[in-house]
């Protein structure tokens, strides 16, 4: 299975996934005598009575292809978590989260518990002391002990590891363009209902920008997520997708404090560009093999040459770090908000050249394109690194931003990730994020996910994962609500 996901040849794939779906039906509709009929509920079959207790639900797992894959033994360490009244968290901490013996980080250290643990919460009886500082026990050993609370988010259910969800890629850090196109292409095929797809205007170098669409098309309350604006922030690309592919697989069994997805996702409208700048992606990944034109390499050689004087860096360490898109300008500058106040570079470069004029690059012009053709409640742009969240565009807390806010703190609440109360004087307007706020007087925000320079390293992934995993649903949750 898993080599027929990685094989490159999307037609065959969906051709696949469709006469697998379509044996499933046939199979289906054979089951039954066609003078047979199916009763309407079970009593009227007679099978069970009204007094009759309803059978335990089926614990939540990934559906791939008709498949539902449940771990078992994780499902019954959350049936006893829940049976003793606890709270069921996991931890996610980019290396092994401590266990102390008290609430004092620096007191004795009992284990160190990997990514992904299943914890239990045990209620305290008091105040803690420390609201940072959670008490938990580890089911397996059996220890109790105290860990920070910042690194266990809430779930609802057992840990989904990543590879069980098998279309997008999380073995590795170098998540192509290429790679991206055909997951897009294969998640629509596998969830027609649920997904759909079209292309944006091409990027300079003439590559592909694909859309997608998750939910109801229909329902009143529309986000928009972006996330790959910089290139070598390419790992902010595979979290996205595999959101998606996560949110679409549990959409018939997952839930979010006890609200089911598909009432949360049949009430908003999501739409994704998982990659707004699949050049400056493919530049950071591959250098100069990167450029599909020459004029493009030459750009890119220009860009270095004047950029020497400032870096020790030999050229495939500069491109390496690419930010730009294939024409030196830093999309996130690009936009129509304090642009012209921008004076860090006058020339293309791999960061912070903001263009010859606002919203030049077909990249930025798709944003704001998508941007203005809906009514969106919020949108959620993704970069990294930081682990924390941007929600007030120039510092003045005008209204916008404190509707910025609202959002940035229920990703917090979930994510764990910092909120940045005002604008630091180091960083510049021109963002997408910016013009949201206040060009469009928006709600937006900037989630900046990882904790090393970029591009970040694949053992970073699943503690980003567990951290934002949950975020959509709690933000949608939200937002219903109002």
């Amino acid at each position: 299975m898993r080599f027929f996901l990685r094989r490159k040849d999307v037609i065959f794939r969906i051709f696949f996934v469709l006469a697998l779906l379509t044996a499933v039906l046939w199979v289906s509709a054979h089951t039954l005598r066609p003078t047979e009929t199916v009763p309407e509920t079970a009593e009227e079959s007679g099978e069970i009575s009204p007094e009759e207790e309803e059978p335990e639900p089926v614990p939540a797992g990934p559906m791939v292809a008709g498949e539902v894959t449940v771990d078992p033994m994780i499902a019954r360490r959350v049936e006893e978590i829940r049976a003793a009244g606890e709270i069921p968290r996991i931890a996610a901490p980019v290396e092994d989260l401590p266990m102390r013996a008290e609430e004092n980080p620096k007191s004795k250290l009992l284990m160190n518990i990997p990514t992904g643990t299943l914890l239990a919460e045990i209620p305290a009886e008091e105040e803690p002391a420390d609201p940072a500082r959670i008490r938990v026990r580890e089911p397996e050993s059996g220890r109790e002990g105290y860990i920070t609370a910042s690194y266990a988010p809430v779930i609802d259910y057992p840990a989904v590891d990543p590879s069980l969800l098998p279309v997008v890629r999380t073995d590795t850090a170098l998540y192509t363009w290429e790679e991206l196109c055909e997951d897009v292409d294969l998640l629509c095929a596998m969830y027609p209902d649920l997904l759909s797809t079209r292309d944006l205007r091409p990027s300079t170098d003439g590559r592909r920008i694909p859309m997608m669409v998750f939910g109801n098309p229909d329902a009143p309350v529309k986000v928009f997520v972006q996330a790959a604006i910089h290139g070598r922030e390419y790992m902010t690309a595979q979290l996205v997708m595999k959101m998606t592919e996560y949110y679409a697989a549990y959409f018939a069994t997952g839930s979010y404090r006890g609200i089911p997805y598909r009432e949360l996702f049949e009430q908003t409208e999501w739409t994704i560009i998982p990659m707004s700048n699949p050049d400056g992606v493919s530049i950071s990944q591959f250098g100069e093999e990167g450029a599909r034109t020459s004029a493009t390499r030459l750009i890119l050689r220009r860009a270095f040459a004047a950029d020497r004087s400032k870096t020790i860096r030999d050229q495939d360490t500069y491109l390496k770090l690419w930010k730009a898109n294939a024409r030196g300008v830093d999309l996130n500058n690009n936009f129509d908000a304090g642009w012209e106040t921008i004076q860090e570079k006058d020339h293309p470069s791999q960061a912070n050249y903001p263009g010859p004029r606002p919203v030049s690059e077909p990249e930025s012009q798709n944003l704001v394109d998508v941007e203005l053709s809906q009514d969106y409640a919020a949108s959620v742009s993704y970069h990294s690194m930081g682990n924390l969240i941007y929600y007030d565009a120039d510092g003045k807390k005008s209204e916008d931003a404190m509707r910025s806010l609202v959002i940035a703190e229920i990703i917090s609440g979930i994510s764990g990730y910092s909120i940045e109360m005002e604008r630091s004087a180091d960083l510049k307007l021109g963002g997408f994020t910016d013009w949201l706020q206040l060009r469009c007087h928006r709600a937006g925000v900037t989630v900046e996910v990882g904790t090393n320079p970029c591009p970040l390293e694949i053992r970073e992934f699943l503690p980003i994962w567990f951290r934002n995993r949950e975020c959509w649903a709690a933000l949608a949750a939200s937002l219903i609500s109002e």
